[in-house]
């Protein structure tokens, strides 16, 4: 039941509320204004006390922390374009896997410059990230393995005026691992979501099929 308020700096009224104000789901998940639809959160213009929500089912699917179907079905296809991707990685050669590599970085911001593969002993590609000016090493293999990799990164770490390694490969007899600071390693499932976030499926499916 409304209340009047007791001091002039408070709201003039305030509602009971059986467990306490919250900002979780169900599970305790919190529920915050960046993670909400702006269909929901526009509401918090309204200037009144008290308003309708046009979008009520959608509202209380995330306050019970319930899958909205629709996003499950984008999941769902999501997830199947990337299993496709995947496929037609495995059926590239070296070439074209070093291209597709190339590709991704550059949709992704970076600017290579050196040639890409050819002569150069130790890299496939020196790449530059304009905004935040660091440099990076890229070594692409269609297949390799943990001891491979591990030569590379001992050259990198020698070579020392690079801010990152990228080690990308789409086969190996088991994962490649590494803990070392700034250096990132891509097996094919990785190159695969990177295909379908960044729109080279296309491209991908024309060198394939």
């Amino acid at each position: 039941m409304p209340v009047d308020s007791a001091e002039e700096s408070d709201p003039a009224r305030y509602r009971r509320t059986r467990a306490g104000w919250r900002n979780t789901d169900l599970h305790g998940l919190p529920l915050s204004v960046r993670t909400l639809s702006s269909a929901l959160t526009s509401t918090g213009n309204y200037q009144m006390t008290i308003c309708s929500i046009r979008h009520a089912d959608y509202l209380l699917r995330r306050i019970r922390a319930e899958a909205d179907p629709l996003r499950q079905d984008a999941e769902r296809i999501l997830s199947e374009s990337r299993k496709v991707a995947l496929r037609l990685i495995e059926r590239l050669d070296w070439r074209d896997f070093e291209t597709l590599v190339d590709l991704i970085f550059a949709r992704g911001g970076w600017q290579r410059t050196s040639l890409l593969g050819g002569e150069q002993a130790d890299v496939d590609l020196l790449l530059t990230q304009p905004v935040t000016e660091e440099t990076a090493w890229v070594q692409v293999k269609s297949r390799s393995r943990q001891a491979e990799f591990d030569d590379y990164l001992d050259r990198f770490i020698r070579e020392g005026r690079f801010d990152r390694l990228f080690y990308v490969y789409h086969t190996a007899t088991s994962p490649i691992r590494t803990s070392a600071r700034n250096v990132h390693i891509w097996s094919a499932e990785r190159v695969a979501k990177a295909v379908i976030d960044l729109g080279l499926l296309g491209w991908l499916s024309d060198r394939t099929i």
